[in-house]
């Protein structure tokens, strides 16, 4: 059992989780002889350094047992102190119980969880305190041989509950890399980085994406929900859902996006933010809401603006809009890459700093100082070892502790009898599933069998919508052609009777102008009729005379008036 164990300086107390704090534990542990104790709801699992790593799983004990459980977990694993990072009740209980055996252990507080057992859950800033839970813990606290806090946010907020403990401030850090300034652009696409969930204020994103005006940007989470782990999108697709990544891969991916800002729309004030160290450590500049150290960071350093009104998502949209053209990203940019080592801090200063503190607790624990305590440990086994009287006495107890021993036995055999039911029981819980798996399976083959009768059927009804739609086509083409004929013979009876009209209104003017001339002859053949008419009575008054003359006068006459007509005349006369 020793030999698989590796000497283990300090046990990182962590949630199974994961998150900030875990990262910070995690971090410290790397390359040093420390454990990490995850602690799940019934389960805890201590991760051994090494490479690889190893796992032992613990069950959660009794509340009785709580203080024997961890400090046998600490001893088996050679830890000389515990630290702890995880502040829930499950936390609280245990170092109620442990804390009194007088084991040296450290504190970090990373968020405002010591505010109240349930702090995440409130829709606020800064979590109403609970005077209860904070009672159980300074109680607990008092006993700590040092508190760290991540920033003088967190540090303001503890000393307004706790003024009488001392904190200490250390920044958590990470590795920054050397990057080339990014290219001046407009603003294109936006991201949130990390787990978004109601604290984290995803309520609030969903409200700005509502905006009409939020369209014109892309919008991509690298990271996921509390509903979608997978990659996909949300929010009638407008938000891209990247999923779970490495922290230390941030900056690859604001690069493969082509983030140009990011924004943070936390609801809970948050204690440091591990994400914006990593932003800034890609040099992409941010909006934050006043919201505890986000505010308090992007104040000091510059590198983004703290939104006035994140509540509004309007007011969130028109400073998107100030933002559109590029030039203040490019300010904030150029102010990142110059100040990035004030602004985030590496991980060797954290590392630095928190050695430092180790070391006081290694001087603080002195050889002379163990080995008295190892003796004194032991002085009750060596007098019942050594002492007569005491060791007869020891005989009785030893008695008595076989009857506890036997009774404990029964407990334990009766333990494994229903383990057994248990097992016997999920065995039959096994085939259950085994057998809905298996009519599972012929579902699936009825589904696929369906499909593929469904494929069939769809592609018969694809080459009869191919046929109707051609025999459509032909019908549609010849009656085209039909219209279009029609439309010629309209269009040259249009003409014919076009021609027919204007010959009409030719004929009707001819009409009309031969009746004018007819009128015009009617009326000089009434006038020559009145003319001849008197003509006729002349000519009858002649003839009356003519009548009683000789004819060789009349003869006589005649030749008379032969001879004295024109030449030209009597031509036209003959």
């Amino acid at each position: 059992m020793t030999e698989l164990t590796p000497s283990l300086a300090a046990m990182h107390l962590i949630s199974a989780r994961g998150g900030g704090s875990a990262r910070f534990a995690r971090d410290l542990a790397q390359g040093r002889e420390h454990g990490l104790l995850h602690l799940g709801d019934e389960l805890a699992v201590v991760e051994a350094a090494g490479t690889p790593a190893q796992f032992f799983p613990y069950q959660l004990p009794d509340s009785a047992d709580a203080a024997n459980w961890l400090q046998s977990i600490l001893l088996a694993h050679g830890s000389d102190l515990l630290h702890v990072h995880f502040m829930q009740r499950l936390t609280l209980e245990l170092l109620e119980q442990w804390h009194p055996l007088g084991r040296p252990w450290l504190l970090s507080v990373h968020d405002l969880g010591f505010l109240a057992e349930h702090a995440f859950a409130q829709d606020q800033v800064e979590p109403e305190a609970d005077a209860d839970w904070l009672r159980r813990w300074r109680a607990v606290m008092v006993s700590a041989a040092a508190i760290t806090v991540p920033s003088a946010y967190l540090a303001g907020v503890f000393h307004r509950h706790f003024p009488d403990l001392p904190v200490r401030i250390v920044p958590p850090g990470i590795a920054v890399e050397e990057l080339p300034l990014p290219a001046d652009r407009g603003l294109r696409t936006i991201a949130v980085v990390g787990a978004l969930g109601p604290h984290k204020g995803k309520q609030r994103l969903l409200r700005w994406l509502q905006q009409a005006d939020a369209q014109r940007y892309r919008w991509v989470l690298i990271g996921y929900t509390d509903e979608q782990l997978h990659p996909g999108h949300i929010a009638d697709g407008r938000l891209w859902v990247h999923g779970p990544f490495l922290p230390q891969q941030t900056t690859h991916w604001l690069q493969y996006y082509e983030v140009d800002l990011v924004l943070f729309p936390n609801r809970l004030a948050e204690s440091f933010s591990y994400a914006l160290s990593d932003v800034w450590a890609a040099a992409v500049p941010v909006l934050v809401p006043d919201a505890g150290a986000l505010g308090e960071r992007v104040r000091a350093h510059g590198g983004g603006a703290v939104l006035s009104h994140p509540d509004r998502p309007e007011s969130v949209l028109a400073a998107l809009h100030d933002l559109a053209d590029g030039k203040q990203l490019s300010l904030w940019r150029e102010q990142i890459v110059a100040n990035r080592a004030e602004m985030v801090p590496t991980q060797s200063a954290m590392e630095m700093a928190m050695n430092q503190i180790y070391e006081q607790q290694t001087q603080a624990q002195s050889s002379s100082m163990a080995r008295a305590a190892a003796i004194a440990h032991l002085q009750p086994y060596l007098r019942t070892q050594l002492d007569d009287v005491v060791f007869r006495a020891e005989n009785i107890r030893l008695a008595r502790d076989y009857a506890q021993v036997r009774d404990w036995a029964e407990k334990l055999e009766a333990d494994v009898i229903r383990l057994q039911q248990d097992l016997v029981a999920l065995g039959r819980v096994r085939a259950e599933l085994d057998q809905a798996l298996q009519l599972r399976d012929a579902d699936i083959a009825a589904l696929q069998a369906r499909n593929l009768a469904v494929e069939r059927d769809a592609a018969e009804l694809q080459q009869r919508n191919a046929e109707v739609e051609a025999r459509s086509a032909m019908q549609i083409r010849i009656a085209q052609a039909e219209a279009a004929e029609l439309q010629a013979r309209a269009d040259h009876l249009s003409r014919q009777l076009d021609t027919q009209q204007v010959q009409t209104q030719l004929l009707i003017g001819l009409s009309t102008a031969q009746a004018g001339e007819l009128t015009v002859m009617h009326q000089r053949i009434s006038a020559l009729s009145s003319e001849l008419e008197g003509l006729r009575i002349k000519a009858a008054r002649y003839d009356r005379v003519l009548a009683w003359l000789p004819n060789w006068s009349k003869m006589l006459a005649r030749q008379a008036r032969a001879w004295l007509k024109p030449a030209g005349f009597r031509r036209r006369s003959a």
